[in-house]
């Protein structure tokens, strides 16, 4: 029921910020057959990859289609770190297992990205204090 319920809001979202009233003019805005966004609508999987696409190639906010609201930057941010794990955990269970996969695998891909960064700059103060040391640098 819960993903019924999220499906039928963010295809509402969807349709009211593109200005299109039906099913049929959405599925052709998203590049999908009628028939395509029927099964989805029945099996309440949203078309992430395709809604995704026509949001940015028209700059549009896809944090208020998948969340009901803006994301401004120069706002902070309200939600708890408990309310942010939740949506996170919300909208990944919409996706089927192998996306899971390959969002897990690129969450942890960043982590390493982010550790390496770290350590990287971790060594560059120590050459430069090693540099500092041995007169090399001033």
């Amino acid at each position: 029921m819960k993903s019924e319920l999220y499906f039928i809001e963010v295809i509402d979202r969807a349709k009211k910020a593109l200005k299109i009233n039906t099913d049929k003019e959405l599925a052709k805005a998203l590049g999908m057959s009628s028939s395509a966004f029927n099964n989805r609508k029945k099996a309440h999987s949203l078309p992430y990859d395709e809604l995704i696409e026509l949001f940015y190639s028209r700059n549009m906010d896809f944090n208020l289609l998948l969340r009901g609201k803006e994301i401004r930057s120069s706002e902070p941010e309200e939600d708890s770190l408990e309310d942010r794990i939740n949506e996170i955990a919300n909208i990944f269970e919409e996706f089927d297992e192998i996306q899971q996969k390959e969002i897990y695998a690129e969450f942890k891909a960043k982590k390493r990205i982010k550790d390496l960064a770290k350590a990287v700059e971790g060594l560059q103060k120590i050459v430069c204090e090693m540099q500092v040391e041995m007169g090399v640098k001033k």
